[in-house]
């Protein structure tokens, strides 16, 4: 009997590939192969977005401050979506269910690709292999009011293409893939103040860090500051603070203060700029997510995604000249270790902050 080596071939490679299956599943488990799938959608992702922008280089981006979403819904604005603020001035633009992957302008992005030689292959505008509110993953287009200045952007969710395309791509969110003419766009979109990866222990004695606040709106009543830290000891000093200090127009983060406390102090400390709570004992020497948002509902402070303090009272801060210090209060230096940190122009929601730590967490490993 004669035999197909190339159906042998085949059939050898099948099996090859099944083995190495099998051998992941058993060294590894499902969190291995579910990671692999999440990879699998980040480079749909990517792939994507780097389409999406080979075709708007030969175009005359629509100039809005709007952020358009490749999530469907019947109202323009995205209303009827549960989604994250933004920071003032921009807005969200959604296509409903009929239009949204059209690609003759009525799509959720408003460009019409049918006019470009080039853009025939583009037969429906691509949507994020999740695409869904709840899970934040979506794609999104922001161009600005400036001509020819768009940036694309996409959440990703792998620990491989956090740190090969989130992590390299030029623009400000280590959490998203961005790209388009002006990557730092999505920034001031997605209000992003600022993100600064410091990654060291400061010795508390004598070690601090300095960061401008330029990308900070002022004056302001929405603030959300983001960090990964782990603090050695309790003392009357403070890991973030605003320089020079004024009790009335205040940054003040003390983590953790004497007695095991936290004050959280934001704007007037005589007009509802404070909120206190418990720095718990086994926090100590433990590396954890924390949040400290201020806004017009209240303060709040959040640790691992959890929240752990809020009240209903806020104030403003006007930055001026201020800078800010990291590992430096009044009197005394900050001892521990400080990751990365994040400053948003706007409040971040529950959903939001439960997913930074969970991004961040992986990322970390």
């Amino acid at each position: 009997m004669k035999i197909n080596r190339s159906i042998v071939l085949k059939i050898l490679i099948y099996l090859g590939l099944v083995a190495i299956g099998i051998s992941s599943y058993i060294q590894y488990g499902k969190p291995y192969l579910k990671e692999l799938a999440i990879e699998g959608q980040d480079r749909t992702r990517i792939n994507d977005l780097n389409s999406l922008n080979s075709v708007l280089k030969g175009m005359l981006p629509y100039s809005s401050n709007a952020v358009y979403i490749s999530l469907p819904s019947d109202d323009p604005d995205c209303a009827n979506l549960d989604l994250p603020s933004l920071p003032p001035g921009w807005s969200y633009h959604c296509s409903n269910l009929n239009d949204y992957q059209k690609t003759d302008g009525k799509g959720w992005i408003p460009a019409d690709f049918t006019k470009l030689s080039g853009g025939s292959f583009l037969k429906i505008l691509p949507v994020d292999p999740v695409n869904s509110a709840d899970s934040l993953f979506y794609y999104a287009y922001a161009a600005g009011l400036t001509e020819k200045n768009w940036v694309l952007a996409s959440l990703l969710g792998s620990d491989k293409f956090l740190k090969r395309s989130a992590g390299s791509d030029g623009g400000g969110d280590p959490s998203r893939f961005e790209i388009g003419s002006n990557v730092k766009l999505w920034m001031e979109a997605s209000g992003l103040a600022g993100h600064w990866k410091f990654n060291k222990s400061f010795n508390g004695v004598d070690d601090y860090e300095n960061i401008g606040l330029s990308g900070l709106n002022s004056p302001s009543t929405e603030i959300a500051i983001e960090f990964w830290a782990k603090p050695d000891e309790a003392k009357t000093t403070s890991v973030i603070i605003a320089n020079p200090d004024d009790s009335a127009n205040r940054i003040n983060i003390h983590f953790p203060w004497v007695g095991n406390m936290i004050m959280w102090d934001y704007g007037d400390l005589d007009a509802g700029g404070r909120l206190t709570t418990e720095f718990q004992e086994l926090w100590y020497n433990k590396m954890a997510h924390w949040v400290f948002i201020s806004g017009i509902n209240g303060m709040k402070i959040y640790r691992n995604g959890e929240i752990i303090a809020e009240n209903k009272t806020h104030s403003a801060f006007t930055k001026g000249d201020k800078t800010l210090d990291i590992g430096r209060g009044l009197p005394l230096f900050w001892g521990g270790f400080f990751g990365e940190i994040r400053i948003y122009n706007r409040v971040l929601s529950a959903k939001e902050v439960q997913l930074l730590h969970s991004l961040g967490h992986k990322s970390s490993n």
